[in-house]
C-alpha cells in the first residue's frame, strides 16, 4: 500500500459511516501484515494535511511500537527517533503534539535516555529557548515521558529539577508552566534527600506559576495543583517549611468567589490532603485558626439570588447526606473540617472552631446558622469520643432547637447533623430519646410530601436514632407505628413510602417482639405493595421484602 492509500484508509476510519469503517478496518489489518506498515504510518504522521489523520497515525504508530519495537533493526529504530523529533519541531496542532509526545515517551521508555540522548537535548534546549511554542512542546514531551516512564528519567532527576527551576524562574507561557508543573508532579515519587534543598526552593515558584495559570485556564491550574499533593506524599519533608505559604495560597483561591467551582474545590482538596498527611505540622505552625477563619465564609456563603444550595433543592430526594458528596466549594469546605476532626486532637479543634460556631448560631443570616450546623455534623465522627464525654447534651440541644428554625435550609442541616450524631454517638445518644424522638415525629408531620430532601434527611435521622434503641423504643412505638401506618395508607408519593418502609426496618430491629401487635395492620399495607409490577413501586417492593427478611415478619402470602 502507498502512503496515499494508507492516508485514505485512516480518513475512512474517522468517518461516521459504519460500513466505511468496517471496510477500512479490514484494509488496515491487511496493511499491518506488511513489514513496511510502520514506515507508512510515519510518513503519514509527518506529511498528511489533515491534523486528525496525523494524530491518528501517531496513535497507531505508538500502539504498533508497543508490540514490534524489539523486532525493529537498530537503524530503523534510530530513523524513527529522528523522525519523531522532526515531527515535534514542525507540528503546530496541539492534539497532534500530544500524540507525538506520547510516542516519544514510549521510545524513551523502551530505550532510556542512554539510547536516545537527543531527546533529552531536545527537551533541555527547547524548554529554555526563546520560542514559547518550542518551550511548550519540549515540556509537553518531558511531562509525557515522566508520566509514562518515570524510571527511564530517574537517573536525570537532579538535572530535570534544575531545568524546571529555570523554567519557573523565567517568563514562560501558560502552556509551558502547565507542563512544567505536570512534570514536577510526575517526578515527585522519585525525589529523595539529595533533591531536598532544590525542591524546597521550588515551592514559591510553583505557587507563582499556578497563580499565573488561574486567570488564563482554570482547568489547567486545577490539574497543575496536583503537584502539591504529589510533593506532600514524598518521604522527605518538602512542603513543611513552606506550609504557611501553601495553605495561604489555597485558602486565597478557595475564598475567591469570582473563580469557578472546580479550581476552588481543588484548592480545598489540597488543604484536606495536607491535613491528612501533615496535621501535626499544621498545629505546630498555628495554622488551624487561619484555616478555620477562611473556611467559615466559604461554608456560610449564600447561594445566588433566587437559588438555593443543591442539597436543599426539592428534586434532590435521593441525597440525605447533607450534600457532602457534591463537589462545590461549600461542601469541600465541610470536608476540610471533617478532615480536621479526624486528624487533629479534638481539644485543639474545638478551641478554635466552637467560638465560630456559637457566633454563627446567633446570626440573623440563615446560611451562617446552617454553616454552624454543618460543622457540628462533620465533627460527629472524628470527635465522637470528645463530644460524648463533654458536649453531647449541649450540642443535642442546639440541634433540637434548630429543628424549629424558620429557615428550611437550617432545618435541613439540623436533620442531617442529627442523623450524623445518631449514627456516630451511639449508645450514649439513646439516653436522649425522650427529647429527640418527639421532635422528629412532629417534624415529619409538618414536612410536605414534595419536599424530598427534607423528608429524606428527617427519615435518615430517625432511622439512625432508632437502630440501637432496643427495648428503649417501646414507649415511642405507638406514635411511630401510627405515623408508619398512616403514611402507608395514604396517598404519599412512592419515594415517601420507600423511606417509611426503610425506617420500619429500623423499628423492627429495635422492637423485635414488641412489634407483633402491629403485624395484622402492617401486612394489610405491605401486601399490595408486593403485588403490582410497576417500575415506580419497585424500590418500595425491595424495601418491603427487606423488611420481611428481617426475620420478625410472618409469611405475607
Amino acid at each position: 500500500m502507498e502512503p496515499a492509500g494508507l492516508e485514505r484508509v485512516l480518513g475512512d476510519l474517522l468517518q461516521p459511516d459504519t460500513g466505511l469503517i468496517q471496510r477500512a478496518t479490514v484494509q488496515l489489518r491487511e496493511a499491518f501484515r506488511h513489514p513496511g506498515a510502520l514506515a507508512l504510518l510515519c510518513h503519514v504522521l509527518r506529511n498528511s494535511p489533515s491534523p486528525q489523520i496525523r494524530q491518528f497515525a501517531a496513535v497507531l504508530a505508538r500502539r504498533r511500537l508497543t508490540r514490534v519495537w524489539k523486532k525493529l533493526p537498530p537503524p530503523e529504530q534510530e530513523r524513527l527517533k529522528t523522525l519523531v523529533l522532526e515531527a515535534l519541531e514542525q507540528e503546530t496542532e496541539h492534539a497532534v503534539l500530544v500524540a507525538l509526545a506520547q510516542l516519544a515517551a514510549l521510545l524513551l521508555h523502551r530505550g532510556g535516555v542512554a539510547g536516545w540522548p537527543q531527546a533529552l537535548s531536545f527537551i533541555q534546549q527547547g524548554a529554555l529557548g526563546p520560542e514559547p511554542q518550542r518551550a511548550e512542546v519540549s515540556l509537553l514531551v518531558l511531562s509525557s515521558a515522566l508520566e509514562a516512564a518515570p524510571e527511564a528519567l530517574a537517573p536525570h532527576c537532579l538535572a530535570l529539577l534544575r531545568l524546571c527551576h529555570r523554567v519557573l524562574a523565567q517568563p514562560s507561557s501558560p502552556g509551558a508552566l502547565h507542563y512544567c508543573l505536570r512534570a514536577l508532579a510526575a517526578m515527585a515519587p522519585s525525589l529523595g534527600s539529595d533533591h531536598l534543598n532544590l525542591t524546597r526552593s521550588l515551592i514559591p515558584k510553583i505557587i507563582s506559576a499556578v497563580k499565573q495559570l488561574i486567570p488564563v485556564n482554570e482547568a489547567q491550574a486545577s490539574e497543575a495543583m496536583e503537584v502539591f499533593d504529589e510533593l506532600m506524599e514524598t518521604e522527605v519533608a518538602i512542603i513543611v517549611p513552606h506550609l504557611s505559604e501553601v495553605v495561604g495560597f489555597c485558602l486565597e483561591v478557595a475564598s475567591d468567589q469570582a473563580l469557578g467551582d472546580a479550581v476552588r474545590v481543588k484548592a480545598l482538596g489540597t488543604i484536606s490532603f495536607l491535613i491528612k498527611l501533615k496535621g501535626k505540622a499544621l498545629v505546630r505552625q498555628r495554622l488551624v485558626p487561619v484555616v478555620l477563619g477562611a473556611l467559615f465564609p466559604v461554608l456560610s456563603a449564600a447561594p445566588p439570588p433566587g437559588r438555593v444550595d443543591p442539597e436543599d433543592e426539592d428534586e434532590d430526594a435521593e441525597d440525605p447526606d447533607g450534600g457532602l458528596g457534591l463537589q462545590t466549594p461549600k461542601h469541600a469546605a465541610a470536608q476540610v473540617i471533617d478532615m480536621l476532626a479526624l486528624h487533629l486532637p479534638p481539644e485543639k479543634l474545638f478551641t478554635h472552631l466552637m467560638p465560630l460556631v456559637q457566633g454563627a448560631l446567633g446570626s440573623a443570616d440563615p446560611y451562617q446558622r446552617k454553616a454552624a450546623l454543618m460543622c457540628l455534623a462533620v465533627l460527629a465522627e472524628g470527635c465522637g469520643d470528645h463530644i460524648r464525654s463533654r458536649h453531647l447534651q449541649e450540642l443535642l440541644g442546639v440541634l433540637c432547637r434548630a429543628l424549629g428554625d424558620a429557615s428550611p435550609a437550617v432545618r435541613g442541616a439540623a436533620l442531617f447533623a442529627l442523623g450524623q450524631f445518631s449514627e456516630n454517638l451511639q449508645p450514649d445518644i439513646a439516653a436522649f430519646a425522650g427529647d429527640v424522638l418527639p421532635l422528629l415525629q412532629t417534624h415529619l408531620g409538618t414536612v410536605e410530601p414534595g419536599r424530598g430532601p427534607h423528608l429524606a434527611k428527617a427519615y435518615y435521622a430517625l432511622e439512625n436514632f432508632l437502630e440501637s434503641l432496643g427495648t428503649g423504643i417501646e414507649p415511642f412505638l405507638p406514635g411511630l407505628m401510627e405515623h408508619v401506618l398512616g403514611t402507608l395508607r395514604g396517598n404519599a408519593p412512592p419515594r415517601t413510602k420507600e423511606l417509611v418502609i426503610s425506617t420500619l426496618g429500623a423499628i423492627a430491629s429495635a422492637a423485635q417482639g414488641a412489634l407483633l401487635p402491629y403485624f395484622p395492620a402492617l401486612l394489610d399495607q405491605l401486601r399490595p405493595l408486593l403485588l403490582p409490577a410497576r417500575p415506580d413501586l419497585r424500590p418500595i417492593q425491595v424495601q418491603a421484602v427487606g423488611f420481611r427478611l428481617l426475620g420478625v415478619t410472618p409469611d405475607l402470602h
